[in-house]
């Protein structure tokens, strides 16, 4: 790493967002496995709720979504809906956005967005953060 005749090495991760395929066939890999916690970063906020992350072990990113929880979407015609939305959407930015979770990782669906669970840095679930907030709301 600090040989000045090389350079360094680039580490290289699989985009699994969009592409079915791929995020199936991981799935499957993930649902074999005893141990689905893995170290990651939040690399995006979409909303409150949905998250692109970056598996440092694993070398990819996924789309992930909270599970058992929901929040507002926005709606401009409804300016409380749209507001609770942006507080969610605050919320997440000011403590998950590029910074290291543990993520817990239950399912995929038929789109592949992962489902789980994502525990912050302080060891609190994240989700239980935003009902305690008001700002999400449970939903089966």
């Amino acid at each position: 790493m600090h040989n000045l005749a090389k350079d360094a090495p680039v580490p290289v991760f699989a985009d699994l967002i969009g592409n079915t395929k791929l995020a199936r066939e991981y799935e499957q890999m993930i649902l074999k496995r005893p141990e689905r916690k893995f170290q990651g970063v939040i690399e995006y906020c979409f909303s409150g709720m949905k998250y692109k992350v970056r598996l440092n072990d694993e070398g990819r990113y996924i789309a992930f979504n909270l599970l058992g929880i929901k929040t507002m979407q926005s709606d401009k015609n409804q300016p409380i809906f749209d507001e609770y939305a942006n507080d969610a959407l605050q919320l997440a930015k000011d403590n998950l956005y590029q910074r290291d979770v543990t993520v817990e990782l239950h399912f995929a669906d038929k789109r592949g967005n992962f489902f789980g669970v994502i525990i912050m840095s302080n060891k609190v679930d994240f989700a239980t953060r935003l009902l305690e907030e008001g700002l999400a709301m449970v939903h089966i």
